[in-house]
């Protein structure tokens, strides 16, 4: 039967003696937290970079492959500009999505699990308080997930539009100097820097938020 931290016999320093291997309480523990939250953080890592490297090579080869097929009347009335635009935008909105969820998924079940082991050494009240945290935890991240859906659908329809904008002041660089239209190619695009930077902002600032909340 266990017994709570104030049952248990302790040595000179306070610190809390099992009664069967001569072992502290506090070492044993603080070992298996390292262990427990290291592994977590690994598997955090390796989640967040293996699924979206293999689908991120994947995409861009069927990306390459739809483009090549193609004719030429459908690539004068689509933008390349836009359309890579998107694709980059939807590459860096799967690597917040499998990735991160993923990661986020490994983090939570190996802090949540140690913390559970941790609270129930000390006193079963403790891992009430714990296990009820969970369900809060979740909601969070439920919450925080469709806020930065929504917040990533802007960025990517505004990035398409400053690419196309950028894309036309390239490729019709002679006929914008020729035509002084220096000015209006830097009006234009002002305003989609500036919602683009608005949008990327909250978007962060959800990560943020939400992030350190879970």
């Amino acid at each position: 039967m266990l017994r709570s931290r104030s049952e248990c016999p302790q040595d000179g320093q306070g610190m809390t003696v099992f009664d069967d291997g001569g072992y502290k309480s506090k070492t044993f523990v603080e070992k298996f937290l390292d262990v427990v939250l290291c592994r977590g953080d690994l598997s955090e890592e390796i989640a967040n970079k293996e699924p979206v490297s293999v689908t991120d090579l994947r995409i861009r080869k069927e990306f390459v492959a739809a483009v090549l097929r193609q004719s030429a009347m459908w690539l004068d009335e689509n933008n390349c500009g836009t359309i890579t635009a998107q694709l980059n935008e939807n590459i860096a909105q799967i690597e917040d999505g499998i990735g991160d969820k993923i990661g986020m998924l490994a983090r939570g079940f190996s802090v949540f699990l140690s913390s559970a082991v941790f609270a129930f050494g000390y006193s079963w009240r403790i891992t009430l308080i714990c296990v009820g945290v969970g369900p809060v935890s979740a909601i969070t991240m439920a919450i925080m997930s469709k806020l930065s859906a929504s917040s990533m659908n802007g960025i990517v329809s505004v990035s398409g539009a400053a690419g196309a904008i950028a894309e036309e002041a390239i490729m019709n660089v002679k006929t914008v100097a020729a035509c002084n239209g220096q000015e209006h190619m830097v009006k234009i695009w002002d305003p989609q820097l500036l919602l683009w930077g608005n949008t990327r902002t909250r978007n962060n600032l959800y990560h943020c938020n939400f992030s350190s909340a879970g």
